[in-house]
């Protein structure tokens, strides 16, 4: 094989979805992302953006109970965090039930212990909710924008209540970097906000 085409992304695989448009399965470097819209879902990038986030925002000793990650994409987060955290329990809400489909097939969630996936939408769940997890964190996008739903003022607070911990991840490059300043200034006064940039994304803990 010419060393080209492990430069190049190759697109495996396309699916249509209702909630997400078309979502492409590429390999490179040897690895699988998910794509929607031009934006990753999964792969090494997701993991990144929360390894840094968690390692920067939480105690060097935090052990939480149970996560609950708002949005599922391919998956690939929830290997770092099961790894990391490893009696942890996890749960995962994914409305698109393609999405939670690729992510079986291609990405193997379902060899993760202790894992519980929710298809359902995520801004529901946490108004209908009655549990209690020690950490949340919030990925959810319809293409480049996150729904209306989680820039809702008593959404984000009852994510509060919901969570002991909340971390919220933004785009924040070009066009969307203004839109996450915007959202910062709005939750400014209800929130003390503590952040990371990750070189492509905020992650933002609401405390």
């Amino acid at each position: 094989m010419s060393l080209k085409y492990l430069f190049v992304p190759e697109t495996i695989k396309t699916f249509h979805s209702d909630y997400n448009g078309d979502l492409k399965l590429i390999k490179f470097l040897g690895e699988l992302r998910l794509d929607s819209a031009g934006l990753t879902q999964s792969g090494s990038v997701m993991v990144w953006i929360w390894s840094q986030g968690i390692n920067h925002l939480l105690p060097k000793d935090y052990q939480p109970e149970s996560i609950l990650l708002l949005g599922l994409g391919g998956g690939s987060a929830l290997f770092w965090l099961r790894k990391h955290y490893p009696q942890t329990a996890l749960t995962a809400i994914e409305i698109d039930p393609v999405m939670i489909g690729i992510a079986r097939e291609y990405f193997k969630v379902d060899k993760i212990k202790a894992l519980e996936i929710i298809n359902t939408d995520a801004v529901k769940f946490i108004k209908e909710t009655k549990e209690k997890y020690s950490l949340i964190l919030m990925d959810c996008y319809q293409g480049f924008k996150t729904p209306p739903g989680f820039e809702d003022i008593k959404v984000l607070q009852k994510m509060k209540q919901v969570g002991e911990t909340v971390l919220l991840t933004r785009l924040y490059w070009d066009q969307p970097k203004i839109a996450t300043d915007e959202f910062v200034a709005k939750i400014s006064p209800y929130f003390q906000i503590k952040s990371v940039y990750t070189a492509s994304n905020l992650v933002i803990n609401l405390v």
